[in-house]
């Protein structure tokens, strides 16, 4: 086994004495992809709510934006798991300096698309704050207002509306081709949305 490889292997534990002594006195490599999800010590660590092994990697520099396998920075699988743990990741993630607008291919997901339905308010604005695209990335398949009102998570609908969210941008999923967020929430039977959105749209 590798040191960089027993390196991962203690932060996954939540073993910081021994993540640091193999610092110390080997050869790591700290942003070294595990083989079987090319998950990163930082990534992992974020997957798992590792706050105080999140802390330590981040004060040695580990890199803020290495994807694992799935196609997620550290900060988009903070966002992710949300919560408690995931939301506090997250927010040290981006007081670091993470990019705010990583986006995976192969959905258009961004770490505020995953912060919605997931993530506390402070998450929210902080990604806003920090530059992410509100209704990004350009003709998405779905905004983050629109996964807000399918997840009846109004604290997200009013913050991206005050941040200047366009309501009228549509859905292009297949299923909700055309559709926007209120007709979204109908669909998905999101209660709250409905009533919440029923006034923005007028109806």
């Amino acid at each position: 086994m590798s040191e960089s490889q027993e390196f991962f292997n203690a932060i996954s534990n939540n073993d910081l004495k021994t993540a640091k002594d193999l610092f110390k006195n080997r050869n790591v490599d700290i942003n070294f992809s595990e083989p079987n999800f090319n998950n990163t010590p930082l990534s992992y660590a974020a997957y798992l709510g590792l706050t105080k092994c999140v802390d330590y990697l981040l004060s040695i520099n580990a890199d803020l934006n290495k994807p694992c396998g799935l196609g997620l920075t550290p900060l988009m699988t903070a966002c992710c798991g949300g919560k408690v743990k995931g939301s506090k990741i997250a927010l040290k993630l981006i007081e670091k300096g993470a990019d705010v607008n990583y986006i995976r291919k192969s959905d258009e997901m961004t770490a505020l698309k995953f912060a919605v339905g997931s993530c506390s308010s402070e998450v929210i604005k902080a990604l806003i704050d920090n530059g992410a695209d509100i209704d990004g990335p350009n003709d998405t398949d779905q905004t983050a207002f629109i996964l807000a009102a399918r997840y009846n998570d109004i604290e997200s609908l009013k913050i991206l509306l005050d941040a200047g969210a366009n309501p009228n941008i549509t859905c292009k999923l297949g299923w909700a081709n055309g559709l926007n967020a209120l007709e979204v929430a109908k669909l998905e039977k999101s209660k709250k949305s409905i009533a919440f959105l029923s006034s923005i749209y007028g109806t």
